[in-house]
Parts: structure tokens; sequence; C-alpha cells
């Protein structure tokens, strides 16, 4: 594990062809290579980057090691493969999304289309002796997936299952544009289905807890019944107020205030919501 910051992790896979999995935000590129450094790789020991989604916080530093290594081979799924070999609408995305904060964590630039390895759904990606699966879970993202290695049945979850820190904050995450409670709800049953005996976040620890799959499913609609409710009674409502009633019901917001994804999950369930109204 190289972990970046506080709050994410790429993951270093030794096998017959070294793989990397996520790429964190793109101004965090020198921070991923001085990690792999400390492992003893350098940038154009890896032959694969593996991100679960296009998000600048998966794939942000992706450009800047297929600059390092031509020879790198990214893989992504197959609607997001645009957007890394042209990233002017993801960084246009980001800038809404982010505002000043853009300039902390950098744009995309882009990767060459030789070097872009589109994926779907039950594809495999065969390092040597572990052969991954590849499991399609949009709902935090449309082009989202995740990584399964059935013999030891680890999963490489990305953001389908929310966050897992080490100060005990689990929570979901819902951002806009993509959010979709059904989608979601259903690719978290198809993870649950697979048993796997270690999941693994992108954001950033580990689990073996079984019983996980049941909180993150509880999480789901308790954020959207009750920003459905708050807006129902209060179309207007501001996001302060928003994140205060959800604090009533979903303890891990009140006791770890100090996580911005909570502003971002409002953002994304209400455009969520507004769209669900619109169908």
């Amino acid at each position: 594990m190289i972990q970046i910051g506080d709050t994410h992790s790429s993951y270093l896979i030794r096998d017959e062809s070294l793989a990397l999995i996520e790429a964190p935000h793109p101004n965090e590129a020198g921070e991923l290579i001085q990690g792999l450094q400390e492992l003893g790789v350098r940038p154009q020991d890896l032959k694969y980057l593996i991100t679960t989604h296009i998000h600048l916080d998966h794939t942000g530093a992706a450009g800047h090691l297929a600059r390092e290594n031509p020879n790198l081979i990214v893989f992504v799924h197959e609607w997001g493969a645009p957007h890394l070999i042209n990233p002017e609408r993801l960084n246009q995305s980001a800038r809404r999304t982010y505002g000043p904060k853009m300039e902390e964590i950098g744009e995309m630039i882009p990767i060459p289309e030789s070097q872009i390895h589109p994926v779907t759904n039950g594809d495999e990606i065969k390092l040597g002796k572990t052969r991954w699966q590849v499991i399609h879970t949009p709902g935090h993202a449309r082009y989202h997936i995740c990584l399964f290695e059935p013999k030891e049945k680890i999963l490489f979850a990305g953001d389908a299952l929310g966050c897992l820190y080490p100060d005990g904050a689990f929570f979901i995450v819902t951002p806009a544009p993509d959010y979709d409670q059904e989608l979601s709800l259903e690719s978290i049953r198809r993870l649950e289905d697979l048993k796997p005996e270690l999941i693994v976040f992108t954001h950033r620890g580990t689990s073996r807890d079984k019983t996980l799959f049941k909180e993150v499913r509880k999480q789901h609609r308790l954020w959207v019944k009750t920003i459905e409710t708050v807006l129902e009674s209060t179309p207007d409502a501001e996001v302060d107020e928003i994140l205060e009633m959800i604090a009533k019901y979903v303890p891990v917001v009140r006791d770890f205030p100090q996580y911005p994804s909570f502003l971002l999950n409002i953002g994304g369930i209400k455009r969520y919501l507004k769209k669900k109204k619109e169908r």
C-alpha cells in the first residue's frame, strides 16, 4: 500500500507483471512516485495501472505515470476511456465540484490512446499467478469497476462501498453527477454475493467484516430518505441545515464532522432526486 496524504491509497500488486491500482490527484503524482521508489519500484517498472473509475482522486496522476512510462497500459472502464484520452470535460466537472480547491488538486493530463485498454464487466486482467475479474459496479459513477481475485477472494472496492478510515469513520460516497441509489444498491448486492474475504478501500483501509454490506445499504437509504424529507418540507434548505438533519440519523456524520465528502454527498443526492423526479 502507498498512502497518499491522509485520505487515500494506491496499491502495488507484485506478480509476473507489476500493476498499480489507483492513481491519486494530479498534484500528488510526485508523492505517488516517491512511494513507489520506497518500495523499490520505478514508474518504468510498472506494466499496468488499473483505475476503478475516472474521478481525479482515483486516476488523476495516471497521465503523469503514462508520461514517465510510455509502455504503461492503463485499464479503465470503456465508458471512462475517452475522458482519459481527452480529459477536458473531466477537468471541467472537477472544477465545478471543487471550486478554488482545484488549485490544490491539479488538472489531469491526457494519456495517449495507445496506452489505454478499455475493459467491461466480465473481463479478466491476468498479471501472472493472479487473475483479476472486472466487475462493473455503477452507482457511485456509471463507469465504476471493482476488481476481484477469486482464489484469495480479495475485492478492490474503489468507492462502491464507501470509505473506511483508521479513525473508525466508515461512510458512503454519493457525488454528483452520477450517483444513483438503485444502481448502488444493486452493485452492493452483487459484490456481497462474491463473499469476499478481504475488502480493500481506496479511501483507505481494509476490512474482513462481512456485516459492512448491511451498513452500507443502511447508509444509502438513510442519506437519501433524510435529504428527500428535508427538501419536501424546505426546498431551499441550506447545505448546513441538511447536514445537521442527517447527523441525527447517521452517527458517522455527527462523530466525524471533519470529512468534506459529506458536503459532496448532499450535492450528489440532491441531483439524483431531481433526476428521479424528471424520469
